[in-house]
This record gives C-alpha cells, sequence and structure tokens, in this order.
C-alpha cells in the first residue's frame, strides 16, 4: 500500500541544473512487523507457567519509534507477563541499520509498557548499553533491519480458558515549525503511517492437573445361576479428573468366593487421561447354589481415594426375574387304589423357565405323617421323572402324597395325588377320591366338598377360590391367595406374595427387588441411574434425577454442586463455567490499515469469545455523514461479521483536487450472545487521505551536491515549493494521533 509524503524529502533539494547531477534514491517509510501474531500457551497444569515471543522488526528505511507495548484485557492480565530487554535489540543485517547512525537506537518506555519488569532491564529501567539509547520523551526507538524480541509469560493463577492481547503502538517524532508552519529540523524517528497499530492474540487455560477415580457400580449383583453356568459384569473405572491417573490392577480379596475371578486385559497400562474410562470384566461361576460373595479392590494414585472396593455378589436375595417352577403328576390318578407288592410307581413332570429342570429341588412327601417318601429330582433336563415309593412307606388306608418343587430362589409348586394302599374306599367318598366327608368314617379327615375330586384333606392348594385342601382357607400358597398378608394376591398383580413389602403400589426400596411391582428393579433408589447419565448415588451421583448432575459433569455457577464434589460452584473464582455469561472481545478492532487513500478499502477485525458457548451476534455502526452517503452500510459491505470491509469515499462532491484535505472515519462495533448479553462495545478511527498513501518517496542526497554551484537559494525555494503539500499531510497525522488518545 501507498504512504503519505513526509518532510524528510526535503532532507536536500538541488536546484543548480547544468552544475551537479544530483541522484536520488527510494526511500521507504517504516514498516512494522511482527514475527507472530498469535500466541498460543496451550493447556497447563494450575502452578505451571509457559514463556512465547515474538518479534518486532522495522522493514523500512527510517527509524521508527514505538509509543508503548501493552497488555490490553483486564481481567486475565494477572496471567500473562511481558517484558524485554534493550540489550537484545540486534541488526540482522549488520551495524546498527540507521541511516548513518552510530549506533542501534533501542529504548523502553517503561511507563507505557506496563510498569515493573515490563521492560527496560532488569529492574525495569530504561538502559543505554548494548546498542540501545533512550530517546527524550522516552520513546522505543527501532532503526531499519532491527529486531526487538519480545518475551511473554503464561502463569495461570486460576483454572479456564483465558485469552489476551499485546498492543503495540508506533509514534512519530513531534517536530517544531517555525511562524510560516515550516518545519524547523528534520524528523528523528516516524511511525508506521497505515499501520502504526499492531495487535498480538494469546490464548491458554489452566487445569487442576489431578486425576479423580469414580468406579460404576460399586455393588455388583451377579443374579442366579446353577452350577456350570457362568455370568460375567462390567465394572466401568472413570477418570473424572482434569490430570491423568494411573490406575493399577484390580485384584481380588483373599475372602472372595472361589467362584469369582477377574479379567483386566481391557485395563491400559498407561494413566487414564481426563475424561476417559476403562473397564474390568468380573466373572461368576458357581460350584452349587449358595450365596456367593467376593470383595474387589481398585486402587489407583487418586490422593483423595487411592482405594475402592467392588463388593459382587451371586445366588442371593431376591431374583426378580425369576417364577416358580411347574409340576404335573402324571400316575398316579387321584384315588388309586395299589394292590401290589412292587413299590409304588410316579411319573412326574417338572419345568422351570429359569433353570434346567434337574437343578430343581423335588420332594414326594405323606400328608398323614407328613414323612418325606422319596427324591424326585431328574436326571435330565427334560423334566420328567419316575419316582418308586416303597409299600413300607405307604400308610395303611388313603394318603395323599404332595410332590413339592422348590427352585434356587425357594419358588416352589406343589401337586397333590391319593393313594389307597390296603383299604377301601370310605362309604362317604362320593367323588372317589379316597376321602369321605362323614366324620364318623375319619374325624381327622374329613373331605369338604366330597363331589370335587380336586377337594380333599393335604390336597394341593390351587388358585380357583376353593379350599382344596380342606383347612379352612381359600387360595393359601397359590396364585389366588395373599400368602404374605399384603392384601394383593400373584393374581392381583403381587409379584411376590412371599415379601409383604412388595405389592403394587408399594415404595421402592434399595433392595434389589422390584417393590411396586412394576417390571423395575430399585428404580428411584440409590442403586439405580434413575437419570441415565450413567453414575447412580452408590456411584456418587448427588442428583440421580438430573441427567446434568453427575461426578464427570461441567461445574457451572448456577449454584448447584454439578460434579458433586461437595462444593457449590467451587470455593475458587473461576473454577465454574458461567452458564450466561457475557461475551467479551479481545484485542479491540484490529484493521488491516489504519490510513486509506479515497476510494481504497480496509477491513475492520475484532474477536469476541463467549464461556458459555452462546452464538455471536454482530452489529458494526458509522458516523451519520457515511451512514447517509452509503445508505445505511456506511461504506460497509456488512455490518453483522466479525469482520468487514470498508471502503473509504472519493472526493466529496463539488471539491476540485487539493481542496479537500482529508478526513477521520469512526466505527464501533457492539457484540452481543443470543440471550442478549453484552460485550464491551470497541471503536477505531480510520484516516481517510486525498490521495492514494505512498508506501514511499524520491530522497535528494544533498551530500553528493557541491557548494561551488552556489545552489543554497535555489535549494531553499525548492524545498519551500515541496513543503507546502507535506506540511499538511503532517498536520492531518497530528490530528489522527490526537483522536487516538
Amino acid at each position: 500500500m501507498k504512504r503519505p509524503l513526509s518532510v524528510l524529502a526535503l532532507l536536500a533539494l538541488s536546484a543548480c541544473q547544468g552544475v551537479v547531477k544530483v541522484p536520488t534514491e527510494m526511500v521507504q517509510y517504516p514498516d512494522l512487523e511482527l514475527s507472530n501474531d498469535m500466541l498460543e500457551f496451550g493447556e497447563l497444569d494450575l502452578g505451571d507457567a509457559a514463556t512465547r515471543n515474538f518479534v518486532i522488526r522495522n522493514r523500512g528505511d527510517l527509524p521508527m519509534g514505538i509509543e508503548a507495548i501493552t497488555l490490553r484485557e483486564e481481567g486475565f492480565e494477572e496471567h500473562f507477563t511481558i517484558s524485554w530487554s534493550p540489550d537484545e535489540v540486534s541488526c540482522p543485517n549488520g551495524g546498527s541499520g540507521g541511516d548513518g547512525a552510530e549506533e542501534a537506537r533501542a529504548a523502553v518506555d517503561t511507563a507505557s509498557s506496563g510498569g515493573g519488569d515490563d521492560g527496560g532491564g532488569d529492574d525495569g529501567s530504561s538502559s543505554d548499553g548494548g546498542g540501545a539509547s533512550t530517546n527524550e520523551d522516552g520513546y522505543l526507538l527501532l532503526d531499519p533491519d532491527c529486531e526487538l524480541p519480545i518475551r511473554v509469560d503464561f502463569a495461570p493463577g486460576t483454572t479456564g480458558q483465558m485469552w489476551g492481547s499485546v498492543e503495540v503502538l508506533t509514534v512519530s517524532d513531534k517536530v517544531p515549525t517555525d511562524d510560516d508552519g515550516n518545519p524547523e529540523r528534520d524528523p528523528e524517528f516516524w511511525r508506521d503511517p497505515d499501520r502504526f497499530r499492531h495487535v498480538v492474540m494469546m490464548s491458554g487455560s489452566a487445569i487442576q492437573g489431578v486425576g479423580n477415580i469414580v468406579v460404576r457400580s460399586p455393588t455388583v449383583d451377579m443374579g442366579h445361576h446353577y452350577p456350570g453356568e457362568s455370568e460375567v459384569r462390567y465394572v466401568y473405572v472413570h477418570n473424572v479428573g482434569d490430570g491423568e491417573l494411573r490406575v493399577f490392577t484390580p485384584t481380588l480379596d483373599p475372602s472372595c468366593s472361589e467362584a469369582y475371578s477377574l479379567n483386566t486385559s481391557y485395563m491400559p497400562e498407561r494413566p487414564l487421561e481426563p475424561g476417559e474410562a476403562s473397564l474390568f470384566e468380573v466373572w461368576f461361576n458357581p460350584v452349587d447354589t449358595t450365596a456367593a460373595f467376593c470383595t474387589i479392590e481398585v486402587t489407583s494414585e487418586d490422593e483423595d481415594s487411592p482405594s475402592i472396593t467392588v463388593q459382587a455378589k451371586g445366588n442371593s436375595g431376591y431374583d426378580p426375574e425369576n417364577v416358580a417352577p411347574e409340576v404335573a403328576i402324571r400316575w398316579p390318578q387321584v384315588g388309586y387304589q395299589h394292590r401290589s407288592p412292587e413299590p409304588l410307581r410316579m411319573e412326574i413332570d417338572i419345568f422351570d423357565l429359569n433353570q434346567p429342570a434337574d437343578t430343581l429341588i423335588c420332594k414326594v412327601r405323606s400328608m398323614v405323617d407328613e414323612a418325606r417318601l422319596a427324591d424326585c429330582t431328574p436326571d435330565s433336563a427334560s423334566g420328567h421323572v419316575y419316582v418308586d415309593i416303597p409299600i413300607a412307606l405307604l400308610q395303611t388306608g388313603t394318603d395323599t402324597l404332595s410332590v413339592i418343587v422348590t427352585d434356587q430362589s425357594e419358588f416352589l409348586s406343589e401337586a397333590s395325588t391319593t393313594v389307597l394302599w390296603r383299604g377301601l374306599y370310605p362309604p362317604s367318598d362320593d367323588d372317589g377320591d379316597g376321602w369321605g366327608d362323614d366324620p364318623d368314617d375319619d374325624p381327622l379327615y374329613v373331605d369338604c366338598d366330597d363331589e370335587r375330586r380336586d377337594v380333599y384333606p393335604g390336597a394341593a392348594e390351587l388358585p380357583d377360590g376353593i379350599d382344596n385342601d380342606c383347612d379352612g382357607a381359600i387360595d393359601e400358597g397359590s396364585l389366588g391367595g395373599d400368602d404374605d398378608g399384603d392384601s394383593v394376591t400373584e393374581l392381583q398383580g403381587d409379584c411376590d406374595d412371599r415379601d409383604p413389602d412388595t405389592y403394587p403400589g408399594a415404595m421402592e426400596q434399595p433392595d434389589q427387588k422390584d417393590n411396586d411391582c412394576d417390571g423395575l428393579v430399585d428404580e428411584g433408589t440409590s442403586l439405580v441411574d434413575d437419570d441415565g447419565d450413567g453414575f447412580s448415588e452408590l456411584d456418587l451421583d448427588c442428583d440421580d434425577s438430573d441427567p446434568n448432575v453427575n461426578p464427570a459433569a461441567v461445574e457451572y455457577c448456577n449454584g448447584i454442586d454439578d460434579n458433586c464434589n461437595f462444593i457449590n460452584d467451587q470455593a475458587e473464582p473461576n473454577d465454574c463455567v458461567e452458564i450466561d455469561t457475557n461475551p467479551a472481545t479481545i484485542g479491540g478492532i484490529i484493521a488491516s490499515q489504519y490510513a486509506i487513500g479515497a476510494g481504497e478499502s480496509t477491513t475492520l477485525s475484532i474477536f469476541a469469545f463467549d464461556a458459555d458457548g452462546d452464538e455471536l451476534l454482530y452489529k458494526w455502526e458509522t458516523g451519520t455523514k457515511l451512514t447517509e452517503e452509503y445508505g445505511g452500510l456506511g461504506g460497509l459491505d456488512t455490518t453483522t461479521a466479525p469482520t468487514v470491509t470498508f471502503t473509504a469515499p472519493p472526493y466529496p462532491e463539488g471539491m476540485a483536487e487539493g481542496e479537500w484535505p482529508g478526513d477521520i472515519f469512526s466505527f464501533t462495533v457492539s457484540v452481543t450472545d443470543t440471550n442478549g448479553n453484552p460485550a464491551v462495545s470497541q471503536s477505531v478511527e480510520i484516516t481517510v487521505y486525498p490521495e492514494v498513501v505512498q508506501t514511499e518517496y524520491e530522497n535528494v542526497l544533498a551530500a553528493q551536491a557541491t557548494e561551488e554551484g552556489g545552489c543554497s537559494k535555489s535549494s531553499d525555494s525548492q524545498a519551500a515549493f515541496v513543503l507546502a503539500p507535506a506540511a499538511g499531510l503532517l498536520g492531518l497525522f497530528a490530528v489522527a494521533r490526537r483522536r487516538e488518545d
């Protein structure tokens, strides 16, 4: 881009035409260049620090003045510091690189660099040693081709994401003028005319850097299984901290049942990363149907919880999926008279939905003498079995034989039949079941309904609303009876009629039972993850009704202990994330050029962020004059984007060339999030000159002219001619400087 003329063009002009040929050269104004406009510090552990550097270079042909190198953003300045030393100024192209200067002119304005150690020597003062000198106004002077490295340190004091920026401002020498407005001397230094302001963005974050272990679930129920079956459960280990966590191989306590074993092949040998989870398997291979228990120890480098125990159990307690077995006596039929000296052969069918028939317990009992007559557990899973009852065990007369089948959850079913051995049917037996209804026949056993063959003393109770066993109770021990006294039968929906705390509408308890008979076990209790976030109360979920609250959740500034660490919103500032934060802008408005010519363009950009991730809305505004001339956009290509392009207006209508001195236009951007929360508005001014801004000018070398030509008067005349437009531009620069201040 072209840059404006300067009075340096008047260093020496010779009018001695025909006496000496005066050579000329093209000289470029200071051009500030940064080695990096973004410093990323990455993620640090709280307490650690990191250093990044950038270099300020003067790519022009004239000395450059630097007014200030400062941190801009409030709120993050305690985490970032900047410093530099004049001893580190270097001029890679040789010498001090300064238009004949004897040494590199570099000094530090300690007052404008933030104070403390932000500039100068180790004590913050300026220095004249090592190729550096101090301007009388305290400005940092950087000669052509010279570089100044700037050090930026990031030492976060709290956790979270942090942003910042370093602003570099260049400045021109204030040259006094005489009564006619002519400069009294040459400038000693210049600013970068069209990009006199540069910004280096910075970003970094800090974490606690501590691992935190959570084990799901600390209680493992292997269910009910018979020997020969196996079951596996998965235990998940989470690192919910923000640092690495080494988890050691889980181990079985020596007191564990031999039915348990572990598979830890899924556990990585390396530490778990923040937010990472792993798992191990718990295997259950029961050797019998008795209850089996085990304690598993999980150890880690978590200083707060170095050891966590997981309790496993199998074949213990209530099995919510279990149903009672079924049994049917195929032979003998009710009222059978056994007349052979051979044992009484019974044919029985047994079935269970949950376990093989040959794992059930089956017994044949006599109701008359209450003795166990035989074991009827089948040899195969088919459930079909023949049982021989020795005649010596049969009662003389009529006996009721009951077949009782029990599963491993102690659910039982019963079937019955009657057998006459060495006896006749009682005279009052009308239905042929071997029992009569006349007490004179047998006062101890009276058939309470002698017209039904399924009703007799000791019969298996059926859910039919009839007193089948003639004991005065109806349907007890059957699906139609209320056996636990909770006023609800199995036919009415009681899913465990042996437990008075289990019935439809009962309060669910953390007992691994379906207390309310809704098909769900322990829902709403500490044993179950009710909100679906992967954690139950036993997994340290402090609110199992809210999926956003659990040990792995983000802590928001909402008055709730989101991550269940027993500290609401954390005790330290910035340790919780605002759920409706105001957006923030970093670095102010950055322009590609702060000075342009009429009709030229420059881009304006604003960087903004919102900690809670809301979408951001942008609104750019310009002065009234630009708005009217450009129909509302004020010379901008858009007013709703983070980066816009401004095109300067041409000469004002009716003005001739040379009559318009240029103008300064201001721009403001407002940033809000979708919830209407605003950021602090930012403004910038753009200087517009009447002509294309020149980047270099023609410098006539007076040193190569001779005095014999008697050219001094002519040179003064030439100088006066060139000075007029140059002085006007310098005046406009001065206006721009005051407007910025």
